[in-house]
């Protein structure tokens, strides 16, 4: 299994912090977001790390690279074109299952749930109050997943999904974003993996959600201050 975690956001919501340091390397608890990502991924059985970057990526290579002894690989995005069109540039990379998580993506969930899925995928999900600055994934009484609405106008279906999933098929999903392109499917002027995920439904792609028991987003101040706050009442402090 190969890891895909795209990192190439500009993080203007978390100016002036990110002028000269990367969104993932803001340190949350007393390391940098990416570590708590990576250090969550240790239980698996992973072939390789694919990190897609972008403005001052050149941090997050050397970063990884001084605190962790793994396999990577570093994908330059350089055009802010949306999350398909940043897993579509892995495409030559991928030939089987792939995880893939969000740099800005906290979570605590057990992750042995890929190796029990009825499903080709697994989307990871939490119910919340306002899912409109998210997507959300709609299920049928079978408990697979009908579609999913990106940043939804209205607050009916509340499953939001957190920005990570598996995907047993990877190559599928490269097709999917190809296809997505290809076809010029916009949603607000971006290429969305939640329009290319969609597309492999449509296709005959069987996917279920799981629920995460801890989700925070750190893409805004607010919430970075939220996930330190989380973290340093749950142990994750220096001492």
């Amino acid at each position: 299994m190969k890891v895909i975690i795209p990192l190439a956001g500009l993080g203007t919501r978390l100016r002036p912090h990110t002028y000269t340091k990367p969104k993932p390397l803001i340190n949350v608890a007393g390391k940098p977001m990416l570590a708590h990502i990576l250090d969550k991924l240790g239980t698996l059985d992973i072939e390789e790390y694919i990190f897609i970057v972008g403005y001052l990526g050149e941090q997050i290579e050397q970063y990884v690279s001084r605190a962790y002894q793994i396999k990577a690989r570093y994908i330059v995005q350089q055009e802010m074109l949306g999350q398909a069109h940043a897993l579509w540039l892995c495409r030559s990379l991928v030939d089987g299952p792939v995880f893939m998580v969000f740099g800005d993506t906290f979570f605590e969930a057990d992750l042995n749930e890929i190796n029990q899925s009825p499903a080709d995928s697994i989307a990871f999900v939490r119910e919340i109050e306002d899912p409109r600055r998210f997507g959300v994934a709609i299920t049928g009484k079978d408990g697979y997943v009908q579609k999913f609405v990106e940043k939804p106008s209205t607050m009916e279906n509340k499953l939001a999904v957190i920005g990570m999933y598996y995907f047993t098929d990877g190559p599928a999903l490269m097709k999917a974003c190809a296809e997505l392109m290809d076809k010029r499917i916009q949603t607000k002027g971006e290429y969305f993996l939640t329009d290319a995920i969609n597309l492999m439904l449509a296709a005959g792609a069987k996917f279920v959600t799981r629920t995460v028991d801890v989700w925070q987003d750190t893409g805004k101040p607010e919430t970075v201050l939220q996930t330190n706050r989380y973290l340093l009442d749950h142990g994750h402090d220096n001492i």
